[in-house]
């Protein structure tokens, strides 16, 4: 029997994950058997055993997916951006670009079924925690540089801002499941504004104590 590449395993491993976003989106965690997922990629439930023992594999494996970074590109770019309000700008731009088109539309639905599933199941949370915790590691590095140089408040937890930031993120990314009409570049200029402090055009605030 001819020796199958890595390269197969992968492409065959993501079809069937990208089969299980759609039917998670189309029809919910539970709901959807291996049946649905077998049809939807095209492929025999042995193909699809092959690659995975479980219906739990896939889904530890699809929330992992869920999890990839966004615009890779975009975001080392950012990070190469002296200037702190070019790298929070990019930064952003490299999240949102990944919430359009119906690619999008699908993982956005598929990944709030993965959020549900994530409160009752210690696997798909462990997994989901992981992934993002990488995540915020590589955004805190941002966040801390830009506090010594005192672009950003220091009394400010930098775990928080970036949980905000995700917190920004993760709504919109919610809204956009249930309405993926909604402008994104509307919301992502509002976001920019917000995190650069260009949304207040009132009287200045009065100082907080023990601001930086």
């Amino acid at each position: 029997m001819p020796k199958v590449s890595a390269v197969h395993i992968a492409t065959r491993k993501q079809q069937i994950i990208d089969a299980s976003f759609r039917c998670f989106a189309r029809k919910g965690f539970h709901p959807t058997t291996m049946h649905d997922i077998c049809t939807d990629a095209g492929l025999s439930a042995g193909a699809v055993y092959r690659y995975f023992a479980s219906k739990q594999e896939i889904i530890a494996s699809a929330c992992e997916a869920s999890q990839e970074p966004p615009n890779s590109e975009l975001l080392a770019n950012a990070q190469k951006t002296p200037e702190t309000k070019e790298r929070l700008h990019g930064l952003i731009d490299a999240f949102f670009t990944r919430l359009e088109g119906l690619g999008a539309t699908i993982l956005n639905r598929a990944l709030v079924q993965v959020w549900a599933e994530a409160v009752i199941n210690d696997n798909v949370r462990g997994v989901f925690k992981e992934r993002q915790a990488k995540m915020a590691d590589g955004i805190k590095e941002i966040v801390t540089e830009s506090q010594r140089r005192g672009d950003l408040r220091t009394t400010l937890d930098p775990n928080a801002i970036v949980q905000a930031m995700f917190a920004l993120y993760d709504g919109f990314r919610l809204q956009k499941a249930i309405d993926s009409d909604l402008p994104s570049e509307a919301y992502v200029e509002v976001v920019k504004a917000l995190l650069t402090g260009a949304l207040w055009t009132g009287s200045p605030p009065s100082p907080t104590s023990g601001e930086a």
